[in-house]
């Protein structure tokens, strides 16, 4: 039996996990699957050995966040006691050393591959690339912006089923069943209403469980490209952001506390207890601002001007041109030590900040 371990509430790597398991079940190898909370990664690491089954003696993570490099240090694994593999997506910075200490501790690791990538298995396979599709579709990478209703009722069934039970969810992907989620997602979800509609922020207002605000913050989301969106409800505040740092920095300069978290690819839908309108306002507010200032200190696994390159582009040794960050955001700017971001691009910044272990402190 093989043990999968993924985040709690991520969609993207329900399906990553269900295309694992098919793979595994193609070889006629059972599986099993464990879902386990970012805020719980100190526990997973330093009690891997629990998640590894005891016949077969094999574990696969994907997509799941790495400790400190001195509490890595910690983990409790030999080189070839077990056959454990890290396959990590972009949207992590694993530096050379992570790997370095991952290796050390037996655990093989891949380059991170593009979060609808990630997981084992056939590329090229039929049923394989109908779903990373989807999974695209999800982490709002597609290229095209307009779905189909069949898409859209899948999302939909795919969102419900992971957020209740997401076991089930990897199991139906595995199986490739497609109808299962399209049934789900034909249901009717209670009716919303929009109070704020602006170029780039929209609040919505509607009743529902939390699996039922999911589907209507999402599909909106699909739909009109706004964000930050927020919905709220009696009981609950939900907004979706294009980056989940930038929204915990904002949290904790209000002293707030998400009560929950659900990832989609780079972007994230956190619920807060704030029900007030005009704090709802405000927080929406502040959490669209569009450029993030950063305070910079200087690499300490590469050269200063390697962070340069990597963040603006331009020549290296050899005559080679490099393709900065800046490329896709050509608003980016990095003079002495300051770093201004747009808010789309501020995870890639501090991904590249992480990999170089370059301090930061988000300014404003």
């Amino acid at each position: 039996m093989v043990s999968i371990v993924i985040p709690k509430n991520s969609l993207s790597d329900v399906i990553n996990a269900g295309l694992a398991h098919r793979y595994y079940t193609n070889k006629e190898s059972k599986v099993k699957l464990y879902t386990v909370s970012e805020d719980k990664k100190k526990q997973f690491w330093l009690n891997i050995r629990k998640y590894v089954d005891s016949r077969d003696r094999s574990l696969l993570i994907l997509d799941y966040p790495l400790l400190t490099e001195e509490e890595m240090k910690q983990v409790n694994l030999r080189p070839y006691e077990y056959s454990v593999l890290y396959i990590p997506s972009k949207l992590l910075a694993v530096s050379p050393e992570d790997r370095k200490i991952l290796l050390e501790k037996g655990i093989a690791v891949v380059p991170p591959r593009d979060i609808w990538k990630c997981f084992l298995g056939n590329y090229d396979g039929q049923v394989e690339m109908k779903w990373m599709e989807i999974n695209r579709i999800i982490s709002l990478e597609a290229v095209s912006q307009t779905n189909s209703q069949h898409t859209i009722n899948v999302i939909k069934g795919l969102l419900k089923t992971s957020e209740e039970n997401p076991n089930l969810a990897i199991e139906k992907v595995a199986e490739d069943d497609m109808n299962f989620f399209e049934k789900l997602g034909e249901r009717r979800v209670p009716r919303f209403q929009r109070e704020v509609c602006e170029p780039d922020i929209e609040l919505i207002s509607a009743t529902g469980k939390m699996s039922e605000l999911l589907q209507i913050a999402f599909v909106d989301l699909l739909n009109h490209r706004k964000i930050p969106l927020g919905i709220k409800s009696k009981d609950l505040f939900m907004f979706l952001i294009d980056s989940p740092t930038f929204a915990s920095h904002v949290l904790a300069d209000w002293k707030l506390k998400p009560t929950c978290q659900f990832r989609f690819g780079k972007n994230v839908a956190i619920c807060t207890k704030v029900l007030d309108d005009v704090r709802i306002g405000m927080l929406l507010g502040k959490l669209s601002q569009v450029h993030i200032l950063l305070r910079v200190g200087r690499p300490e696994l590469a050269a200063q001007r390697t962070l340069y390159r990597r963040l603006l582009g331009g020549p290296g040794p050899g005559g080679r041109v490099y393709r900065g960050i800046r490329e896709r955001f050509p608003d980016l700017e990095f003079r002495n030590n300051m770093v201004n971001t747009p808010r789309r691009a501020l995870e890639e910044v501090i991904d590249t900040l992480k990999e170089t272990r370059t301090k930061y402190e988000i300014v404003t």
